[in-house]
């Protein structure tokens, strides 16, 4: 039997590229039967957390409320994924996988490439946890793409002018996940 780890870091090789692939084929059907227009106007990123085990964070904080001798369980780490969708569908363009807790910004250039691969994009809005130079750069410069991501609570703005996006749009606050959006739309049942 390998080391767990041996299977660990072959999981890109094994299932990153199938899934990558298996990713292009949706896109491109989904572009044939006219649910994605030739171009996604406006997208979204972001990253959520999912549980490791099979019990929720919910189930267990209800047990502890009714049975004292319950222990609480605490995650160090967690699967986590950063997400890009198509905002008029909430069709996933990209899905990158990585480990959590964790700011958002480690998977976006891989998220952001992947998806602008599978469809051609205008405009990426991001929570206030993309907030950064390097991010707005890297998005407006390098992919020559539009960027509506609102300043992070500690972000100075004395002195900074918004963006001609950010003042059209009259962005404050942030957006929401695409993991939100289909669990309130009753698309995802958790």
């Amino acid at each position: 039997m390998p080391h767990w780890t041996t299977l660990q870091k072959a999981s890109d090789r094994l299932l990153k590229k199938p899934a990558n692939q298996l990713l292009d084929e949706i896109v491109s059907e989904a572009r044939q039967v006219r649910l994605l227009k030739s171009r996604s106007k406006l997208t979204a990123i972001d990253g959520t957390g999912f549980t490791a085990q099979h019990t929720s964070h919910y189930f267990i904080r209800r047990r502890q409320r009714h049975d004292q001798n319950v222990l609480e369980m605490q995650y160090s780490r967690f699967p986590k994924v950063g997400l890009l969708a198509d905002c008029r569908t909430h069709f996933i363009l990209a899905a990158v996988p990585g480990l959590g807790p964790g700011p958002d910004y480690p998977h976006l250039i891989e998220t952001i490439r992947e998806g602008s691969r599978r469809q051609p994009i205008g405009t990426i809005l991001g929570d206030a946890g993309y907030d950064a130079e390097w991010v707005h750069r890297f998005i407006r410069e390098e992919l020559k793409l539009h960027s509506i991501i609102p300043p992070g609570p500690d972000a100075s703005t004395v002195g900074l002018r918004k963006s001609p996006i950010d003042s059209k749009c009259g962005i404050t606050s942030g957006v929401p996940s695409v993991s939100d959006v289909s669990v309130r739309d009753g698309r995802s049942k958790r």
